[in-house]
């Protein structure tokens, strides 16, 4: 999204949202949405004795990774786990994942981008939004800034989701656009690339040509 924004030139047919973290700037709410992240990210485990260790712990009841299917879980090892001194540790460490939860470019470039492909209005924008998530009320705001921004559009489309929430690793019900049975990337990638397909040919066929 943000390089459809920087870089028009680039031949973009439409773009597909899944439940995105693009939050509202300026709104307290997206404040402490940043603030939680940051916290998560500061209290999650990224380093272990070996990599069997991290895909034992990743994987395991209530790891951040138990859904995945093992194809992805081992690709996420392979590419993001770098030897450090006698263990490994993950590319993009806690604290870097904090840092960037903690600044200003968690929050305003991807707002700025979607608000300004809107107003364009040239572009498709298919929004997928789950009705209720692990925040617990906490993402209203950022999921109600989201829908009103797409909303305007005339090549812009939103889907809503009873239950969900960004990467969760469970079964969803779409209502609107599959009417199948969903999973995130991670957890079903080739049923999701399915689902993605119908997506593109909806867009497709909204007969918007760059």
């Amino acid at each position: 999204m943000i390089l459809q924004k920087t870089h028009p030139e680039v031949l973009f047919q439409g773009l597909i949202l899944m439940d995105p973290g693009i939050l509202p700037p300026g709104r307290p709410s997206s404040i402490k949405l940043a603030g939680l992240f940051n916290k998560m990210a500061l209290l999650k485990r990224d380093t272990w004795a070996s990599v069997e260790e991290a895909r034992q712990d990743l994987s395991r009841k209530g790891g951040a990774y138990r859904g995945f299917v093992p194809a992805t879980l081992e690709s996420f090892l392979v590419r993001h786990c770098l030897p450090h001194f006698d263990a490994v540790t993950l590319t993009c460490s806690k604290a870097q994942e904090g840092a960037y939860y903690a600044a200003n470019d968690m929050i305003l470039p991807p707002a700025e981008a979607l608000i300004k492909l809107s107003k364009e209005d040239r572009l498709p924008i298919h929004l997928i939004v789950c009705l209720k998530d692990e925040y617990r009320g906490m993402s209203d705001d950022m999921k109600a800034f989201q829908v009103e921004t797409v909303g305007k559009m005339s090549c812009g489309s939103v889907q809503f989701i009873e239950k969900g929430g960004h990467m969760v690793s469970m079964r969803l019900r779409c209502q609107l656009l599959f009417s199948y049975w969903y999973q995130f990337p991670q957890v079903e990638p080739a049923l999701t690339a399915t689902y993605l397909r119908k997506a593109l040919i909806r867009i497709w066929n909204l007969g918007v040509r760059l």
